[in-house]
């Protein structure tokens, strides 16, 4: 599933994987700074994140899992936090 590449279903650095309640595929990529879902058949739905420290940015996102409420806790590791989306 993907390429190496920027755009949507593209891949650089995947570092964390999880599946959310409805099936979504979500991937957090270190070198594009975001998340990327994919639905459960590998297809691009959406992305998150650009690179920057401030909301809606990303630093080398390296984990994702889904919280059982559904939402989301990302380690954003070079802005040392964890965001809850």
């Amino acid at each position: 599933m993907g390429v190496e590449g920027q755009g949507p279903g593209q891949f650089c650095r995947p570092q964390g994987i999880a599946v959310d309640l409805e099936g979504n595929i979500i991937i957090c990529e270190a070198r594009n700074h975001r998340l990327q879902i994919l639905n459960s058949r590998g297809a691009f739905v959406r992305a998150f994140g650009s690179n920057g420290s401030k909301i809606g940015q990303l630093n080398r996102p390296a984990c994702v899992c889904v919280l059982s409420t559904g939402q989301l806790a990302v380690v954003d590791s070079e802005n040392h936090r964890v965001l809850l989306l």
